[in-house]
């Protein structure tokens, strides 16, 4: 539907043009592609993981933890935290997460090879 709503708005508007079709239709397929291996990759992992009883591992770990229920959900906030500035680090190491500021350098040289 919003395809063939953009198709009839750029047909209106004299902006459409066989170029731009085969662009979106490029970038769409692409972007496609991305997330199908990205899904492939996440179930291969997730069947490697249940093969190996990694669920069982996880849940005995988290059962372990102390405080019961609060020292769970402590334990996952903080987490989360850490993965999440790991994640932020690949656009701005030290817009959002002031603590991985000291390492930032010996992180960047490592990730791109150099001394």
């Amino acid at each position: 539907m919003g395809a063939a709503g953009a198709l009839i708005l750029a047909t209106l508007k004299r902006r459409f043009s066989f170029a731009t079709l085969s662009s979106a239709l490029e970038a769409t397929t692409r972007l496609s592609t991305f997330v199908l291996f990205i899904l492939i990759g996440s179930r291969i992992f997730s069947l490697t993981f249940y093969g190996i009883n990694g669920h069982v591992w996880v849940e005995e770990l988290f059962f372990g933890l102390p405080g019961g229920a609060w020292g769970f959900l402590i334990a996952v906030n903080i987490l989360v935290f850490v993965l999440g500035c790991f994640i932020d680090s690949s656009r701005s190491p030290s817009s959002s997460c002031r603590c991985w500021h000291p390492w930032r350098r010996s992180l960047a040289s490592i990730s791109c090879g150099s001394a």
